[in-house]
């Protein structure tokens, strides 16, 4: 989770002088609102926890790499490790 917590979640964006982005916002922030969202709504422990690692594998250019991959509808190919990264 600290590794998402360097990744920003304008893919790619933050890198580059051409956006100018006013704020960072991480994938880890993202991922803890999805979970905050989740839990407001369900209050499902199982629910909260899988938005809180719903981004767990994801790349530093996010779905940029899904298009690159080919499987930008499905996103398999960067969501293959989730369940190696959460073990």
């Amino acid at each position: 989770m600290q590794r998402i917590g360097k990744i920003g979640l304008g893919c790619g964006t933050d890198y580059t002088k051409i956006f100018q982005n006013k704020f960072f916002y991480s994938n880890l922030d993202h991922s803890i609102g999805v979970a905050l969202i989740v839990w407001n709504f369900t209050k499902d422990k199982k629910q909260t926890l899988a938005g809180l690692f719903h981004d767990i594998s994801t790349p530093v250019f996010k779905h940029c790499i899904d298009f690159m991959n080919g499987d930008h509808e499905t996103q398999e190919s960067t969501e293959e490790l989730t369940t190696y990264m959460i073990k």
